[in-house]
């Protein structure tokens, strides 16, 4: 009986490694976990909005992945890369904010955002980030953004 729940041990050893390295991210490359909190003026914020972070440069071996966070009015939010709440691949990215007063609608060209235009630009943006290759997270990112 002693032999057979050691080779059952070892069955369940090898079941549980071969699990183990078939199911290392099977969506895409390592993901670090991202959440936070950003706020408007140093407050909350006067309407829900999304968060958009555009890489500038990946990491060493990463590719350029996107990643989307939604947030409250309590500016609390956990980004998106692949799969919900997964994170940023690693790497330095710009981070754009939408929070619309008057939504872009396709009957009208123009909406009306409560933030200064270069928020929502990528190359004018002043919310750098970084996620270093190394990190294991998760990384807590605290943004601010003035009202004018």
């Amino acid at each position: 009986m002693h032999r057979n729940l050691s080779l059952f041990g070892q069955f369940v050893g090898v079941v549980l490694l071969i699990a183990g390295l078939t199911s290392c991210n099977e969506t895409g490359p390592r993901t670090v976990p991202v959440n936070g909190k950003i706020t408007f003026g140093g407050g909350p914020w006067p309407k829900a909005g999304t968060l958009f972070f555009t890489p500038l440069a990946p990491a060493a071996g990463m590719p350029n992945q996107t990643g989307t966070a939604e947030f409250g009015l309590d500016g609390k939010f956990v980004v998106t890369s692949y799969e919900a709440g997964d994170g940023l691949v690693p790497g330095k990215y710009s981070v754009n904010i939408e929070c619309w007063d008057t939504p872009v609608t396709e009957d009208s060209s123009a909406g009306k955002s409560y933030l200064p235009s270069n928020y929502g630009e990528l190359i004018k943006s002043q919310l750098p980030i970084d996620i270093p290759l190394d990190a294991r997270g998760p990384v807590q990112v605290i943004l601010d953004v003035p009202k004018s």
